[in-house]
């Protein structure tokens, strides 16, 4: 029997330990805490800290595995990539690791390849984002060049909040501290998913993103649509499928973001991982027809897969929504300490419903929501209309309730 290495084993990676299972494989899982939920699926679980290569290079070599794999971890993708490099498996190789984990190397890439992208600069002190900014005289956007799920991201509007971010967004990169800061783009923000098949990529769904008010960097909604009334979506399939063969990958799993502004797509960051919060485990599948992870497995071990049609089926429903819950819809000024969840077992047995998780307890503080990995729960919901889909999130709103200590 062959074994499998997963690096990476929080919730987001449970639905990529059960499909190694179900496909009869071997299971070694890595993370860097002892009650993991991915460990519960794992044949062997070992603790190491994703960014730790040299740790996770000698538990592959210790269970002697034949493919090594990680899904929705901005963070991991260098790690596989070393290890895979290193034992002869299947991989796009470390410099396409650094490519899709490196901002500062994606926007290089489309510059040299032509692909819109905002105006940028690569800074090491805050003297460098004060130079970008006052040349720019415009709304920007500083991130760690590294980081995922919105952390250390921050829009300054001034030189004073370039001052005052800089430093939070330099503290929440992995590697040399950099912050890339560039122009803000406005308009409407897309995510689009696919995958690789021999250095030929697939646009396989398309989402329409909205971000909470008090914080535009971070989504409060993502609907999957194969189609939309107002923006071009075979546009945007077509321009994505060209950025990601230019890239010279030729296998795994992708998720990228765009905005629209000025009749164009601007690419705002691109990664050779899945979409999280079920993104590539469930929505992709639900709205392609295509199963992505068997695809991205079977690649990993080395063998043949064909045609992409051999893994389509008919997508089951024209509209998939992620909706994230916002604190501030039970807040209502208190103190922020659960007293009761309700509503729970009733929306998760509700017509449309695929999944709903509420990332708080009772007795718990419901904190501010300050990144992507902050936010107290979501649900998805499916449906052949939109009005369906808006049927869903009002009973949503009318069954979830969650009471707080006054």
């Amino acid at each position: 029997m062959k074994t499998v290495m997963l690096v990476a084993g929080g919730k987001w990676q449970v639905p990529l330990a059960k499909k190694i299972k179900s496909m009869g494989y071997r299971l070694v899982c890595s993370n860097l805490y002892p009650d993991s939920p991915a460990f519960e699926y794992a044949d062997y679980s070992e603790v190491a800290d994703v960014l730790d290569i040299e740790r996770n290079f000698e538990i592959a070599k210790k269970y002697k595995i034949s493919a090594i794999v990680s899904d929705q971890s901005d963070i991991a993708t260098r790690t596989i990539a070393y290890i895979a490099s290193e034992l002869k498996l299947p991989t796009n190789g470390v410099a396409f690791a650094n490519l899709f984990s490196n901002k500062v190397e994606m926007r290089k890439h489309c510059q040299k390849t032509g692909f819109p992208s905002p105006k940028f600069a690569a800074c090491h002190n805050v003297d460098d984002a004060l130079g970008f900014y006052n040349i720019e005289k415009n709304k920007i956007i500083l991130k760690p060049h590294d980081s995922q799920s919105s952390r250390g991201v921050y829009i300054a509007n001034s030189p004073e909040d370039v001052i005052k971010y800089f430093p939070l967004s330099q503290e929440q990169s992995h590697g040399d501290m950099t912050v890339i800061v560039e122009d803000y783009i406005e308009g409407t923000e897309f995510t689009v998913d696919g995958i690789f098949i021999d250095g030929k990529h697939h646009t396989l769904a398309i989402s329409k993103k909205k971000h909470f008010e008090f914080n535009q960097n971070i989504a409060s909604e993502l609907l999957f649509s194969n189609y939309d009334d107002v923006f071009d979506y075979d546009m945007l399939r077509q321009q994505n499928n060209l950025l990601m063969d230019s890239t010279g990958a030729q296998m795994g799993l992708s998720h990228n973001e765009y905005k629209f502004m000025n009749g164009k797509y601007y690419l705002v960051e691109m990664s050779n991982r899945g979409g999280g919060n079920m993104i590539a485990s469930h929505i992709v599948p639900l709205i392609s027809g295509v199963d992505n992870y068997q695809i991205y497995l079977k690649q990993a071990l080395g063998q043949n897969i064909g045609s992409i049609e051999q893994y389509k089926n008919h997508p089951t429903h024209k509209y998939v929504m992620l909706k994230f819950l916002n604190d501030a819809d039970y807040r209502q000024n208190k103190k922020g300490i659960i007293s009761k969840i309700d509503g729970l077992e009733e929306l998760k047995a509700s017509m449309g419903m695929l999944e709903i998780q509420v990332h708080c307890n009772v007795g718990e503080h419901m904190g501010p929501v300050t990144d992507d990995s902050k936010r107290m729960g979501f649900y998805v919901s499916f449906a052949d209309s939109l009005l369906q889909i808006k049927n869903i999130d009002n009973n949503v709103k009318n069954t979830l309730k969650i009471e707080l200590e006054a």
